[in-house]
């Protein structure tokens, strides 16, 4: 594995580590995800080409890979995760009251 290639796998994981603590928050998508991570929305897309073949060969296959460890598929799981707006409007600090 090269350097570049090094530096992109590391990259990746950042990336789905984040979209796993974010998967509550309504606001998640691929702009904010990119915009966390300081890349291009181009770029974020060329690194889950570059996820599929570490294992998540399209969304579907990774839908049914959260499906399957949290028993429920990921829309879903935001669903039933989101915080109504009229307790929670201050997304720079998080919500504690539910």
């Amino acid at each position: 594995m090269t350097s570049a290639e090094a530096r992109e796998r590391t990259l990746l994981h950042r990336i789905y580590a984040f979209v796993e603590q974010q998967l509550t928050d309504p606001g998640l998508s691929p702009r904010s995800i990119a915009a966390a991570h300081h890349v291009s929305l181009r770029y974020l897309y060329k690194l889950f080409a570059i996820g599929g073949h570490w294992g998540f060969s399209s969304a579907a296959h990774f839908s049914r890979a959260f499906r399957d460890e949290y028993g429920v598929p990921p829309a879903e799981f935001r669903a039933r995760s989101a915080i109504p707006a009229a307790l929670c409007t201050d997304r720079q600090r998080g919500c504690t009251d539910r």
